[in-house]
């Protein structure tokens, strides 16, 4: 791709965008400060409306003026032409320099828009959301360029009417911060170990956040009192008469496998400093989606353990310490209905599993395209997901 750098004028800058089912790249060149912008103009039919009036309070959000132009869904192409061109008349008469973002899943809109940009002899572009990158369609002299991934969690959501409804509100230590990475980096040496502390942790006594009492094969096991030991010196425990107190909810969470997540968390956290293609991450995130054709307002809520938002495409990582049964190959269609519900054709889905899974899930990940990483068999996951999430 051409990389070298436009000189813009200095006028002012309208964008005139077209709103369809795929909304990203009506927003993602606007928020991007190396390509000018001073003012949004969507176009939208009837159908995309719900979209549009995201997409303006986002772009007001980000102080953009935005103005809204609705049309019939049954307008013909000459009809559509006769609203575009007085649209870019009045851009004109304001002393503004029109742009037209052609990018729409509504092909005769594009075309349409399209012809009528190029009378005006008006720069227009498309953006390619696989490579996520501007293409000029005029002038073709113009450089073509990537577009620089700004958009957030938050605002992905917004956009496509998802709810956020809580967040992990779990604050960890830096001392257990450290102890996930160690854990998850020793998971196949620690197996058994990790396991059974997994076991404890999930058969609490009420609110006492207490253990049952250890067996004397849990005593025996060397491995599993290294792992209290850990707990212990991070001050996550109080171990007395063969039981395991919990500190609070956070700490019980974090040795019932909690500790994958946020190791997860913590690598994402560092190698997104020196990875620029990740723009947002966040943790344990509940969000709440409206059913499809649903006759009503009930939203099913589902909660994501770790969210990544990288060249602007959607990555969700589940992670899972428990084994899996014969009956619960659905967290594998979980994820792939997740992909649909909220991030479209071009959103990721990744398994992160403490134990292999069997032939045939295996077989379910590979047609669901959903990317596996098993802790006992891949020594070295960390790279494994970085890599992954590169290819985004």
């Amino acid at each position: 791709m051409n990389r070298t750098s436009q000189v813009w004028s200095d006028t002012a800058k309208t964008h005139i965008c077209l709103v369809s089912d795929d909304p990203l790249p009506m927003l993602t060149p606007i928020i991007d400060e190396k390509i000018p912008s001073d003012r949004l103009l969507l176009v939208f039919f009837e159908q995309d409306e719900i979209l549009a009036l995201n997409a303006k309070k986002i772009a007001n959000q980000r102080e953009y003026d935005c103005e809204l132009l609705k049309i019939n869904q049954h307008a013909n192409i000459d009809e559509i032409k006769t609203l575009l061109t007085k649209c870019f008349d009045s851009q004109i008469e304001s002393d503004v320099e029109v742009w037209l973002n052609a990018t729409s899943t509504h092909l005769h809109l594009s075309l349409a828009a399209f012809e009528v940009a190029r009378a005006y002899n008006a720069p227009a572009f498309v953006v390619e959301p696989r490579l996520d990158a501007l293409y000029w369609l005029n002038p073709e002299s113009w450089p073509n360029q990537m577009i620089h991934d700004h958009l957030s969690i938050n605002e992905y959501f917004a956009l496509k009417s998802i709810a956020i409804s809580k967040t992990n509100p779990f604050v960890y230590s830096s001392s257990l911060k450290t102890l996930a990475s160690v854990w998850a980096n020793n998971a196949k040496r620690l197996h058994g170990s990790l396991s059974t502390l997994n076991y404890l942790a999930n058969r609490t006594s009420g609110e006492s956040l207490t253990s049952v009492a250890m067996t004397k094969q849990h005593l025996s096991n060397d491995s599993l009192q290294l792992l209290v030991d850990e707990l212990l010196r991070a001050n996550a425990i109080i171990y007395a008469k063969k039981r395991i107190t919990f500190a609070d909810n956070n700490a019980r969470f974090f040795a019932g496998g909690g500790w994958l997540e946020l190791a997860v968390t913590t690598h994402l956290q560092n190698i997104k400093k020196d990875n620029n293609k990740i723009q947002d991450i966040a943790l344990g995130v509940e969000v709440e989606v409206e059913l499809e054709n649903a006759q009503s307002s009930k939203a099913i809520k589902n909660e994501l353990d770790n969210v990544v938002l990288a060249n602007n495409k959607l990555h969700v990582i589940e992670c899972k310490t428990a084994k899996m049964k014969d009956n619960q190959t659905d967290v594998l269609y979980k994820l792939d209905s997740l992909r649909r519900r909220l991030g479209s054709k071009r959103a990721r889905c990744c398994l992160i599993t403490f134990f292999p899974l069997k032939r045939h899930e295996y077989l379910r990940a590979q047609i669901s395209s959903i990317h596996v990483i098993c802790l006992a068999e891949d020594s070295d996951w960390k790279q494994s997901l970085t890599t992954w999430l590169n290819q985004a």
